[in-house]
């Protein structure tokens, strides 16, 4: 099918480059083309960007996102031609640079341009099989930003691209399929060698097994409707970590109530610690360590909730 402009259409118009067509269109975002055509059309006045923001109805962040897509390409440029102003003090000139990243790989000072991507795709097979099934994942057309991060995972991190397929898939899973959850991610996997298809599914499964145990022991606490303490995540990791029994937590739990009449997580792991110790690897076993069967020679019980007691509410007051 053809489809051509209504002739009423030209009785109007306005200039694009023609750069735009020839080189951008596949990797420019839609908005990125929104807020070119805007500006085209606005360009003998200056719009801020959250009135840009606010006209096409789209975010500050993704408009600011789309002009540094277009002047990193040379499409645009800070001089009056363009008109377009940011609301704060610094010309918006290069995209903000966070001042700490949660992983210990630093990105290239150099960043890749719009034009410098385009020839990565031409050129290297697996940049674009990565961008290709990117695109798949997201269900959508990668933007500026994940053209770089991704870039960034395979060139600088290091990451296999099928390595980088499963991390996509592995964010997405877990509701964090953004380029800064993914760069974090992919910095871990690389400081931890998780460089290979057996590793990444290893971790998939170490991922998947740690989330259920973390909801199960979430159940047994009775914590709901918020997120976890540092402290309450690091003892369900130990707990994880240790191959502690469900039901033993649960037992450890209900003794933990009895002594103290609260949740105390110290008080609650210095038994788990105790029975460790002794061997005691399930439910039935503690419950017999507890509460043993009394004989004429001894009634003392062989457990001593007041030694523990002493014990953890040293630390109690502190991590609760």
């Amino acid at each position: 099918m053809n489809y051509a402009f209504s002739p009423d259409q030209w009785m109007k118009i306005f200039a694009i480059p023609s750069s735009v067509a020839e080189n951008y269109l596949r990797l420019a975002s839609g908005n990125a083309i929104k807020v070119l055509l805007f500006i085209a059309y606005h360009n003998d006045r200056t719009y801020t960007i959250p009135e840009i923001s606010a006209e096409l109805g789209i975010s500050e962040e993704m408009t600011e996102e789309a002009l540094i897509f277009w002047k990193n390409a040379g499409v645009l440029t800070d001089g009056k031609a363009v008109a377009v102003q940011p609301t704060v003090t610094a010309p918006v000139t290069a995209e903000p640079v966070k001042e700490s990243r949660p992983t210990t790989v630093r990105r290239p000072e150099k960043e890749l341009t719009p034009k410098e991507i385009a020839e990565r795709i031409s050129t290297n097979e697996d940049i674009k099989f990565l961008f290709s099934k990117a695109e798949e994942c997201y269900g959508r057309v990668l933007t500026h930003t994940d053209h770089r991060s991704l870039i960034w995972i395979h060139d600088y991190i290091g990451l296999p691209t099928e390595i980088i397929i499963m991390l996509m898939e592995f964010c997405k899973i877990h509701g964090k399929l953004t380029a800064s959850y993914m760069d974090k991610v992919a910095g871990d996997w690389a400081d931890r060698d998780i460089t290979t298809i057996e590793r990444a599914e290893a971790e998939f499964t170490r991922i998947t097994e740690m989330t259920s145990f973390t909801g199960k022991v979430r159940s047994i606490l009775g914590i709901n409707g918020r997120n976890l303490s540092t402290s309450e995540k690091k003892h369900i990791g130990e707990w994880y970590e240790k191959n502690y029994n469900l039901g033993l937590i649960e037992y450890a739990y209900d003794k933990t109530i009895d002594a103290t009449g609260k949740l105390s997580l110290a008080y609650l792991n210095k038994i788990l610690i105790n029975w460790a110790e002794k061997g005691i690897t399930d439910r039935a076993a503690a419950e017999n360590e507890t509460n043993p069967t009394k004989t004429d020679n001894s009634d003392k019980p062989v457990y001593d909730f007041d030694m523990l007691e002493n014990l953890a509410l040293n630390t109690s007051s502190s991590d609760t």
